[in-house]
């Protein structure tokens, strides 16, 4: 299986788990009735787990795959929570003009565990100069801009993502020579700066 446990935050869309070898893989869910999964087709080797509602706790389950030619078993413990803390990800700093640069939360829980997918989930993002996608030093960009091409895993980000300029993930453009901070909020009252 592609994880053994995953940690989900309420309100997303969930995660994608995959399994290898046989023709028809059996997904069952022991969980609560606040995770789901969800299969494209039956017997299929992936399968979107994904939580159902809001609670103000921690909850958990546990998702099997079966392999029905050799009744093989393999288990993942699916976690929810509750988002506490966001972080922004990004390999520099420094964006030098016209080059871009991929900026991506990463959430943790009240015991600073990083949550599995953030997909779903809807983000503001800012400069100290301008409103996303607007022009100042830098612009801030959705992944799906015309003029960019990336190879990113499409697993974390969920294919109906109805309002990707407000995914966890965003492009950055150096305009022009100066310094501003990018910053990016979650439901108004978890923030952080870059």
């Amino acid at each position: 299986i592609s994880e053994v446990s995953v940690l989900l935050p309420w309100g997303g869309k969930g995660i994608y788990l995959h399994t290898t070898g046989g023709n028809c893989i059996k997904w069952t869910s022991f969980a609560s009735e606040h995770i789901r999964i969800i299969q494209d087709r039956k017997c299929d080797s992936k399968v979107r787990v994904e939580p159902i509602g809001f609670l103000e706790e921690r909850i958990s389950g546990i998702v099997e795959a079966i392999n029905t030619e050799t009744n093989e078993r393999v288990t993942c413990e699916v976690f929810v929570d509750n988002i506490q803390k966001i972080d922004i990800m990004t390999t520099a700093r420094t964006l030098y003009l016209g080059d871009l640069e991929t900026l991506e939360v990463q959430a943790y829980d009240d015991e600073n565990n990083v949550f599995s997918s953030l997909s779903g989930l809807q983000f503001h993002w800012r400069t100290n100069d301008v409103e996303f996608n607007k022009k100042g030093a830098i612009q801030l960009l959705p992944l799906n801009a015309a003029n960019v091409k990336l190879m990113i895993n499409l697993e974390k980000i969920s294919v109906d993502e109805s309002v990707i300029d407000h995914s966890h993930m965003i492009i950055a453009k150096g305009l022009e020579t100066g310094q501003t901070e990018v910053t990016v909020s979650y439901l108004d009252y978890v923030e952080t700066t870059v």
